[in-house]
C-alpha cells in the first residue's frame, strides 16, 4: 500500500507544470547580416549601373564606411554624387548613348572614320556648296566626338547630346530616309511607334515642308528636332526610360509625373536618375 501512495506522489510532481521566469536585458545582439548583405550588393550595383564596372576595393571601403549599418537616404544621396561626379560617369552614359542610338560605334571610329575623312575632303573641295555641306558634317561629327568631355565640363546637358547623336551622318545612314528617320525618334525616345498622323507631319517637316509636330510649327529637319527635343514628352519618356533601366519596370502615373517635372524645370538628367538611385527599392529593401 505504501508503494502505491509513492508511485501516485510521483506521476503527481511528475506532471505539475515548471514556471518560466524571465531573465531581463537578455536580449540577443543585432544581426547586421542582411543589412551588410544589401549594403554591398547596393554598392556594387550602384558602380556598374553608372560607371559600367565594379566598385576598386578602396572604392568599395570608401562607400561602405560612408553608408554606415544604416544606409539612410541621405549617405546614399552621398555617395551617388561621389561617383556621378567621376569623368568615368559621363564616358559610361556617353556609351549607353552610344549603344543604344549608333550601334556602338567607338570615338575611334568616329574620329577615323569621320572626322578625318571630312578633314580631307574639305581640304580637297573646290565647289562653295560641297564645302559648306561638308564644314556642316565635320561640325556635328566633331561635337559627338566630344559629348563626353562637354558633358562632364558642362558644356551640354543630356539633351543636347541626345541631339547630337540623332543629328549627324551616322545616324542618317542607320535610318535611312525621312519615313524611318521620323519614327526613330518615336521609338528610341518615346518608346512607341507614331500615330499616322504624327509621321505624315514628321515627314513634311524633315522634307522642308511647313508642317506641324510636338505643338510648334517647322519647315526642315532642323527644326523638327528641335521642336522634339523641348517637348514635354521627350522629357517624360526618358523618365520612363530610366526606369526601366534602373528598376526594370514603368513608373507609375504619380511617379512619372513628378519626375517629369522635376526634368522639365531642371533640365538635370543626373538629379532625376539620382531620384530612383537613393529610392529603398533601388537599394532592395522594399
Amino acid at each position: 500500500m505504501r508503494i502505491s501512495y509513492i508511485i501516485l506522489f510521483l506521476l503527481l510532481t511528475s506532471c505539475t507544470k515548471e514556471n518560466n521566469n524571465l531573465i531581463t536585458g537578455n536580449i540577443a545582439p543585432p544581426d547586421y547580416t542582411i543589412n551588410r548583405v544589401i549594403k554591398e550588393n547596393y554598392i556594387n550595383k550602384l558602380y556598374i549601373t553608372l560607371l559600367g564596372r565594379e566598385p576598386f576595393e578602396n572604392e568599395f571601403n570608401t562607400a561602405s564606411v560612408l553608408l554606415g549599418n544604416d544606409v539612410t537616404e541621405n549617405s546614399r544621396n552621398t555617395l551617388v554624387n561621389i561617383v556621378q561626379s567621376q569623368s568615368e560617369y559621363f564616358d559610361n552614359l556617353f556609351n549607353i548613348f552610344r549603344q543604344e542610338l549608333l550601334n556602338g560605334i567607338d570615338t575611334n571610329e568616329i574620329r577615323e572614320d569621320y572626322i578625318l575623312v571630312f578633314e580631307d575632303l574639305l581640304l580637297n573641295s573646290n565647289d562653295s556648296l560641297e564645302t559648306k555641306t561638308i564644314q556642316e558634317a565635320l561640325l556635328k561629327m566633331n561635337l559627338l566626338y566630344n559629348s563626353a568631355y562637354d558633358l562632364n565640363s558642362n558644356k551640354a546637358s543630356v539633351t543636347d547630346i541626345h541631339l547630337r547623336c540623332v543629328n549627324n551622318v551616322i545616324y542618317d545612314d542607320i535610318n535611312m530616309g525621312s519615313f524611318n528617320y521620323v519614327v526613330s525618334i518615336y521609338q528610341n525616345f518615346l518608346n512607341r511607334y507614331p500615330s499616322e498622323y504624327e509621321i505624315k507631319s514628321g515627314i513634311s517637316m524633315v522634307d522642308n515642308q511647313q508642317s506641324v509636330a510636338f505643338g510648334g510649327n517647322g519647315n526642315n529637319k532642323n527644326d523638327f528636332n528641335t521642336l522634339f527635343f523641348s517637348h514635354d514628352g521627350y522629357y517624360e519618356g526618358q523618365v520612363h526610360s530610366i526606369y526601366n533601366r534602373l528598376l526594370y519596370r514603368q513608373p507609375s502615373s504619380s511617379e512619372s509625373y513628378d519626375l517629369t517635372n522635376l526634368y522639365i524645370t531642371t533640365n538635370n538628367f543626373k538629379e532625376v536618375q539620382k531620384h530612383i538611385l537613393i529610392s529603398n527599392e533601388y537599394l532592395g529593401i522594399q
